[in-house]
């Protein structure tokens, strides 16, 4: 009996609520209800949601003393991240609702009780600019909490793409404005002169603002100025590189003691801390572009070279290799299928590093089959015992000649894999009795029969790959690849 009255009372608020609102942010509200198609039912606490949410920019900055000098500790807010510079280093944390954290700047205590609080919990990737796909992802979780009890019932309200672009679009541009202003406050307290060295090599990143300001500081000053490229690669990179011995997997010993403890302990280790190698050489006084040319197995001229470049140049150049943008892979599960009888391991090679390891590895021209596999030609295996090559595997998809007559090609089953060839060691083919063909016929059999799930739809990429649009070389070269092998098919097909 006493539901309709709380219900109503409800109802009432929420209305009165929605009226202190001004005029036309009352009106945009409506549009973007009208926009999303929001139910009748639910129209009210759309509306309230919105303008309660849009009603602040939920970004600010509060610098902890106020002497311009030197470097000051600074919180800041920038959406659902929080930013802390301590006077050295800057840590950042992501938080969710749970979290009361205010809206607008609160006073000097609460901001620093607050960074306290939030910092110790984990970490974050912390900004120092509102041009970068971290910034752009706060803008867009900022747009999208506004229209928040909309997604709870429509999922698709959540997509930036179609007819939301409209909603999207601007609401983006806004937040990250917002985060560029409150930003920029945020970087007047940091070091100047550390700022300054970051954005010189194009890398505004706080990892390497953090590296800079720890250790030796003038020694890692002078060494970012005379590597501006390898020494971010190095910071920021999720892996490093190690020296192996050549045609095996065992890692090379490095001639500099005090560097071996970086080696990690296998050939793809990816906890290797290439921060932490070059902080060292640099803080100790090692030569570094020795230290560079070995770790990347080059001759200390090419290392040379590269100091000298300027960063645009040899940042846009960097960025077209792509070594590690993986090609869909075959197999669906894993990317690593071990044989019980022969105990061996069927890995699939899935970008432009791996075909280069195990062209290392194996000494023969896999590393050029990248382009290939880009355009869906083909797709790769590495047979292996543990972590060391034995042979390599080229897969293509073929269709049997009754399908080509009767239109059927393009329809694959795992019964069109057509095995191209398998190398082992410079190029030789592994004997036919040997326990890599062994391992292979089982694996392929397998797959043949439905017991390995695989992937058969394998999309041409090449057109939307920068490394591929050298049309003075490496673009001539592949449209005539892609000539013969169209003469090819229609020779196969007995056209």
């Amino acid at each position: 009996m006493t539901a309709e009255p709380i219900c109503e009372t409800t109802f009432v608020q929420t209305l009165l609520d929605i009226a202190k609102f001004p005029e036309r942010h009352r009106a945009v509200a409506n549009t973007w209800a009208d926009h999303f198609g929001v139910p009748p039912e639910r129209h009210d606490e759309f509306m309230l949601h919105y303008l309660t949410h849009t009603s602040s920019t939920r970004c600010w900055c509060v610098s902890l003393h106020n002497d311009d000098q030197v470097a000051r500790p600074t919180v800041a807010r920038f959406g659902r991240q929080l930013q802390y510079f301590d006077g050295q280093l800057i840590s950042a944390v992501r938080f969710d609702e749970k979290r009361k954290v205010p809206v607008h700047a609160p006073t000097t205590s609460r901001a620093l009780k607050l960074a306290h609080q939030l910092i110790t919990q984990g970490g974050a990737e912390a900004l120092l600019t509102s041009f970068s796909k971290h910034a752009r992802n706060l803008a867009l979780h900022e747009s999208q909490h506004s229209i928040k009890p909309l997604i709870k019932l429509d999922n698709s309200a959540a997509s930036e793409e179609g007819r939301n672009k409209r909603f999207y679009g601007p609401r983006n541009r806004f937040y990250l404005t917002c985060i560029g202003a409150t930003l920029k406050r945020f970087c007047q307290s940091l070091d100047q002169e550390l700022l300054h060295a970051v954005r010189s090599v194009q890398c505004p990143s706080a990892q390497l603002y953090n590296w800079l300001a720890q250790g030796d500081r003038m020694r890692r000053l002078q060494a970012l100025k005379a590597q501006p490229v390898l020494i971010p690669v190095l910071v920021i990179g999720h892996a490093m590189p190690w020296p192996h011995l050549a045609d095996s997997g065992i890692l090379e010993q490095c001639p500099w003691g005090e560097l071996q403890e970086y080696c990690g302990s296998w050939d793809d280790d990816c906890t290797r801390d290439g921060a932490g190698l070059v902080g060292h050489a640099t803080d100790t006084g090692l030569p570094l572009n020795k230290v560079l040319a070995w770790l990347f197995s080059t001759p200390i001229s090419a290392i040379r070279y590269l100091g000298q470049q300027r960063v645009y140049d040899t940042g846009s150049a960097l960025s077209r290799l792509d070594a590690f943008t993986r090609w869909p892979g075959l197999l669906l599960t894993r990317d690593t299928i071990t044989c019980s009888e022969t105990g061996l391991q069927i890995v699939e090679l899935r970008c432009a590093d791996d075909l280069d390891r195990e062209h290392r590895a194996l000494g023969h021209c896999i590393d050029t089959y990248d382009y290939h596999a880009f355009l869906g030609n083909c797709r790769l295996l590495s047979i292996r015992s543990g972590a060391t090559p034995l042979a390599s595997v080229e897969l293509a998809l073929r269709a049997h000649g009754h399908e080509h007559k009767t239109g059927q090609a393009g329809k694959w089953t795992p019964k069109h894999l057509h095995v191209v060839q398998i190398r082992g060691h410079h190029n030789e083919t592994p004997d036919t009795l040997s326990p890599v063909m062994k391992a292979f016929e089982r694996f392929i059999a397998e797959v043949r029969n439905g017991r390995i799930p695989v992937n058969l739809d394998w999309p041409n990429l090449v057109a939307k790959m920068d490394r591929y649009a050298d049309k003075t070389s490496i673009y001539n070269i592949r449209f005539a690849e892609e000539v013969i092998g169209w003469a090819e098919r229609l020779m196969d097909r007995g056209l």
